[in-house]
């Protein structure tokens, strides 16, 4: 549709303009990395495993073990020499998926399991993980820094890069479409701030919430609070988007709001995914804040309601603490790709998923190219 042309303009893969000096790609045997100015080390607390295409799988068994595959040969005894926590399916109900469209993409996202370790060298893991011959690859988890802006307040005064000589001309681009509710705009970031008042609008909505006069998301196959996955999507209550944030192990301190556990609430604690959510549909002409690109068009009043299109809020990152940046903000790739998995499967159950937003350094390693190529498919 019309719309989408226009807000693909801000879609955004951007990088950093410096780097933190952590764990090198070399070290693990990914010297390419070392030239992202993004990249900032691998997680040192868990890896991705794809298992081989003739390796049977089964998630709806494997779900209900912290450690599953402990029936294929030599696994077990590798659990118990690099302490092995939990292993489990990265993409939970891609085998069935799989099954039913015939999809190869989903058929590599139903091979994926991620495994958390507790002691011991990582690098003596992968590479025990890797001559497993059950295993087809064995790969560490890229950590990438957001690449943040300062927010303005104001369109006229601030926002003359939608507007001047050379912009997107959005004056013009709005005479034509503002926005439409029925389509979906994913924002794999730091979380939303989904109750800002130019984002949740007069009434915000909550993870406990089935009602909003704004901008973010509602997950209408869901109902609000009772503990159930309604729409039998793997993510229980997921009313207004996911926090895949499980764990935030690093060697800077997390100094985030939510420094672990996955939740419905994707609450943005650090700002940058709640400025890139304003950039693509704040909502526009109510009087508040700064106009979104596809914020649909208010009456001008604070309490007009909104008509933009939709925000889904996935919380894929966190704030650390670094001596000499200060606050910095991280995404992990794992979590990347199973948000990316999310979009996907909303796609295919019917939403009108548009578009997808990562403002950040990223990296194709473990299981995101299978995830890409999902959610591309």
């Amino acid at each position: 549709m019309r719309w989408t042309v226009l807000f693909a303009a801000v879609l955004l893969l951007a990088g950093a303009a410096s780097s933190l000096a952590y764990t090198s790609g070399a070290a693990l045997g990914y010297p390419a990395l070392d030239e992202d100015p993004s990249f900032i080390g691998f997680a040192d607390d868990r890896m991705v495993i794809r298992l081989r295409d003739e390796v049977p799988v089964d998630h709806e068994r494997d779900v209900k073990s912290a450690k599953a595959l402990q029936h294929l040969d030599g696994m077990a005894e590798l659990f118990d020499r690099h302490g092995v926590e939990s292993l489990q399916p990265q993409f939970p109900g891609a085998d069935k998926r799989a099954q039913k469209d015939q999809s190869e993409p989903l058929r590599a996202l139903a091979r994926c399991y991620k495994v958390k370790v507790e002691a011991g060298s990582l690098t003596e893991a992968l590479k025990a993980f890797r001559d497993n011959p059950a295993v087809h690859s064995a790969e560490p988890i890229p950590l990438h820094r957001a690449d943040a802006h300062p927010n303005e307040a104001h369109f006229t005064n601030s926002q003359w890069n939608l507007w001047w000589d050379h912009s997107l001309d959005i004056r013009e681009a709005w005479d034509v479409e503002t926005g439409d509710s029925l389509v979906l705009l994913g924002i794999m970031d730091t979380g939303i701030e989904y109750d800002h008042e130019d984002l949740g609008g007069y009434f915000p909505p909550s993870p406990t919430s089935s009602w909003t006069a704004g901008n973010i998301w509602i997950n209408k196959n869901e109902t609000a609070g009772n503990g159930v996955d309604d729409d039998n999507n793997g993510y229980i209550d997921d009313m207004i988007g996911w926090d895949f944030v499980d764990s935030t192990t690093f060697d800077d301190p997390c100094v985030d709001a939510d420094c672990g556990g996955v939740d419905n609430d994707p609450r943005d604690s650090d700002g940058h995914g709640t400025h890139v959510a304003g950039i693509a549909a704040a909502i526009t002409n109510n009087g508040e804040g700064i106009a979104g690109i596809a914020g649909g068009w208010g009456d001008g009043s604070f309490a007009s309601g909104s008509f933009g299109a939709r925000l889904v809020p996935l919380r894929v990152g966190w704030t650390i603490y670094d001596p000499y940046y200060g606050e910095v903000a991280i995404v992990a790739m794992d979590y990347v790709a199973e948000a990316m998995y999310y979009l996907g499967n909303l796609k295919s159950e019917g939403w009108n998923v548009a578009a997808v937003n990562l403002s950040a350094g990223s990296s194709s390693y473990g299981s995101m190219p299978a995830a890409t190529d999902y959610l591309i498919s």
